[in-house]
């Protein structure tokens, strides 16, 4: 079920990638897969945007935010730019 915006709760999410919600919830205290973490909250939300780049190899950066939540997510690449250099 997508709240806040189209973000997802773990226990959303886990069945769809086959792992229990300990373990995606593991990994996400671990800073090894892409979630977000208000400030105060214990709930830990999920973008599906963020976990397909993920899958496809993005690498994770980890935003740490005042009050002690956090936002894990894929690295955004570069655009190339055509013509550039040419």
């Amino acid at each position: 079920m997508s709240i806040l915006g189209g973000l997802e709760l773990i226990e959303d999410i886990a069945p769809e990638l086959g792992v229990a919600p300990s373990t995606l919830r593991e990994w996400c205290r671990r800073g090894e897969f892409p979630h977000r973490r208000l400030p105060g909250k214990r709930r830990v939300f999920l973008s599906r945007a963020d976990i397909e780049d993920y899958l496809n190899g993005a690498e994770l950066e980890t935003r740490l935010l005042s009050g002690g939540g956090r936002i894990v997510s894929p690295k955004k690449r570069p655009r190339k730019q055509f013509g550039v250099g040419a």
